[in-house]
């Protein structure tokens, strides 16, 4: 990716006052390492957050994407941890341990609560499954 864009908010909703942020960064190099995007994000937008405010919505869209082999690179230009393969890493460990299992800046964050559909109040399905089709008997 040659660009991204980060964004942040939150939400309308709350009695809070609602705080939205925006930025488009264009990248000096063209890269697809986790960690060069996550660090150019988080530079994007950390002198504009604001402490204390709940934010329910982020994220990062990459943009003018193209094939790594159209771009040549020098070595001298590619960061130390790039040169690691950490973003294959992760890629490696979240296909074996299952998605989500790693990732960066995943540290404290956790999921939210397992929600399970109540079943006790189901209404009988008679009109659209054939084993629950209401039955008359003659007496």
């Amino acid at each position: 990716a040659k660009q991204l864009q980060v964004f942040a908010a939150t939400s309308m909703h709350s009695p809070r006052p609602y705080v939205s942020h925006y930025r488009s960064v264009r990248l000096p190099v063209p890269a697809d390492d986790p960690i060069t995007l996550t660090k150019a994000a988080i530079a994007a937008l950390e002198h504009e957050l604001v402490d204390g405010a709940w934010y329910v919505r982020a994220g990062i869209v990459l943009i003018d994407i193209t094939p790594k082999a159209s771009h040549a690179m020098l070595d001298p230009f590619v960061p130390a941890f790039e040169q690691r393969n950490l973003g294959k890493i992760l890629d490696d460990v979240n296909h074996r341990q299952g998605k989500g299992s790693l990732g960066v800046g995943m540290a404290g964050l956790k999921g939210g609560p397992v929600w399970k559909m109540r079943r006790e109040a189901l209404s009988p399905r008679c009109t659209t499954h054939w084993d629950e089709l209401a039955v008359i008997k003659a007496y």
